[in-house]
């Protein structure tokens, strides 16, 4: 599995919906769609309810095989939003997974909070520049961690 990360309004579904428009026979997840389908909660989150998520996501990746299955992408993050603020994905749910590699899609911060703010999800330049420098630190210890290469 590959999972292209990165913050909220950072191009990530976008770019993955131009590479299945090229590539439609790839398999290609949304993180929060597999969220939605069960019935999980996406906004706000608890830490709690964060791994509760998290747990629910890897369960379902493992029971439609995908969690074994060699080139499939998962549109998802490596920071999760909180009512706490933002908490890494933990260890546990990258290492229940066969990852190949990580993508990081980054953006303009100020076209992050443009879009966010599009969104009802308002962040200030600033703030978006933060999260996805904590994002991309995340990635970058999970791609060390797993011996994993980093896009």
């Amino acid at each position: 599995m590959i999972l292209v990360a990165g913050v909220s309004a950072s191009g990530k579904t976008f770019t993955l919906a131009a590479l299945r428009e090229r590539m439609p026979n790839m398999t290609i997840l949304s993180g929060s769609g597999l969220l939605t389908e069960l019935g999980r909660p996406l906004r706000p989150l608890t830490p709690d309810q964060a791994l509760e998520n998290q747990q629910a996501l890897l369960d379902e990746l493992k029971s439609r095989r995908m969690d074994t299955k060699r080139g499939s992408i998962l549109d998802g993050h490596a920071m999760i939003e909180t009512t706490e603020g933002a908490m890494a994905v933990p260890n546990w749910w990258y290492d229940d997974l066969s990852m190949e590699g990580i993508v990081l899609v980054e953006a303009d911060a100020r076209d992050i909070a443009a879009r966010r703010h599009a969104r009802s999800l308002p962040w200030t330049e600033d703030e978006a520049r933060l999260e996805q420098e904590a994002e991309r630190r995340a990635v970058r210890h999970q791609a060390l961690r797993l011996d994993v290469p980093l896009l």
